[in-house]
């Protein structure tokens, strides 16, 4: 069974920090886990020096312990055990290519396809888009041209419901509250507030969950700034508790701190905290061959007739002639949804009493970032960056799953929280 221990998540998250540091300061939304394996695939069956500026980007070296496109499946094969996420990976390849059988089999069965050159590709691709990311795209965003000799996509999808859903107000606003030590993080001018994500359908035993961090800077902080710094405070804290100490003493973006002695219902030395945030829908496009952060420079470059960048593939000419990443996200009262496709096409040739009483206020007005965090790897899923524009009033567009249920789930659902 695939465990943590055995896939690449660190390097992910470290492809992460760096993406994350290029971003341009406007609406984003993108998947570190999409990309990472689909560059592992290439690496594993590239030149010396094509593979060392993927292993680069990667964050990961291959060694004899250390398969690249073993570790790619296998960081697939986890997340995809996790209910509220799908994942996957396949490759299409024309007849013409002359594809070596020995790099097709290691990949699965069901993940290989024909690419025919006719219209029927462009079917194919958009039932498998449709089939791995649960609706959210209803189509392959990628252009296929008839060119293209080989294409390599990954699918990653993120469908799942908060425990306890956001009251939507006459503003628009979307509130909430909770209890607890392990919400809200502060330093060095940003905050961090964890939102719990479970799975839609309902059943009895544990959930499997998503973190969602709602990532808040100072007024005039940029989109990469904050995200950075949240990123860095997520990896180095998760859900571990601040304590009660600490609380008192919290300040930082978005947060207001309130502190009633005597309170009709003590804390106990769990603060009440309410959340008022926005509801969003980001889209976004990312060109992985212009940043650099990728590596591709060498993989696409045709400096002659005999660009064999990936004889572990093929013995023909190939190299990367187009890299791209499509990706949304809605976050509403309900839940959470997001999916991201990455294609690279390749050319050939307890009773309540009185006492103290915390109240941690997080109200976010401002463009603000987000980090969606897999449970058990600690991994970033999907991370972006949201601007007033991108803002919901109206959540008829959001709600991806029209079936999704809200009726409460015993304690669950029980109010956490108490007004002044």
């Amino acid at each position: 069974m695939t465990s943590p221990a055995h896939t690449p998540f660190n390097a992910i998250n470290d492809l992460a920090a760096r993406w994350i540091a290029t971003l341009p300061n406007k609406a984003t939304v993108f998947s570190p886990v999409g990309v990472w394996p689909v560059l592992a695939i290439l690496a594993d069956a590239a030149t010396d020096d094509v593979k060392a500026d993927l292993e680069e980007a990667l964050c990961f070296k291959e060694t004899r312990e250390r398969d690249l496109l073993d570790a790619a499946l296998r960081t697939l094969e986890f997340l995809d055990k996790n209910e509220l996420l799908d994942a996957a990976v396949a490759v299409w390849v024309s007849k013409k290519l002359g594809v070596k059988e020995e790099w097709l089999g290691r990949l699965p069965e069901a993940s290989r396809g024909l690419l025919t050159k006719t219209p029927r590709d462009k079917a194919v691709l958009d039932q498998w888009a449709r089939a791995h990311t649960r609706d959210i795209f209803t189509s392959c965003p990628a252009i296929i041209k008839k060119t293209d000799d080989m294409v390599l996509a990954s699918a990653i999808a993120l469908n799942m419901r908060w425990p306890k859903p956001f009251h939507l107000a006459e503003d628009g606003r979307l509130k909430n509250s909770t209890r607890g030590l392990d919400v809200i993080r502060t330093a060095e001018g940003i905050t961090t507030v964890r939102i719990r994500g479970i799975k839609i359908q309902r059943s009895w035993g544990p959930s499997p969950y998503v973190d969602c961090f709602l990532v808040i800077g100072e007024p005039d902080a940029v989109a990469a700034e904050v995200l950075s710094r949240g990123h860095a405070l997520v990896r180095k804290y998760g859900t571990l508790p601040t304590t009660y100490k600490e609380a008192l003493e919290m300040s930082g973006p978005g947060l207001t701190r309130r502190v009633r002695e005597n309170h009709r219902k003590a804390d106990n030395e769990e603060p009440f905290i309410t959340i008022s945030t926005r509801g969003f829908k980001v889209e976004a496009e990312h060109d992985l061959l212009r940043n650099g952060v990728f590596g591709l420079e060498r993989a696409s470059s045709q400096a002659s007739e005999r660009s064999e960048h990936f004889p572990g593939i093929t013995d023909s000419p190939l190299w990367v002639n187009g890299a791209s990443q499509s990706a949304l996200a809605r976050f509403h009262s309900e839940g959470f949804s997001a999916a991201a496709i990455t294609t690279f096409s390749g050319k050939g040739a307890a009773r309540p009493r009185p006492g103290r009483a915390l109240f941690l206020d997080i109200n976010i007005d401002r463009p603000f970032g987000f980090l969606c965090i897999e449970s058990e790897s600690k991994v970033v899923a999907f991370a972006g960056w949201v601007t007033e524009e991108e803002f919901m009033d109206n959540e008829d567009d959001l709600k991806l799953n029209k079936r999704l249920k809200t009726e409460p789930d015993s304690e669950e659902d029980e109010e956490t929280t108490d007004d002044e």
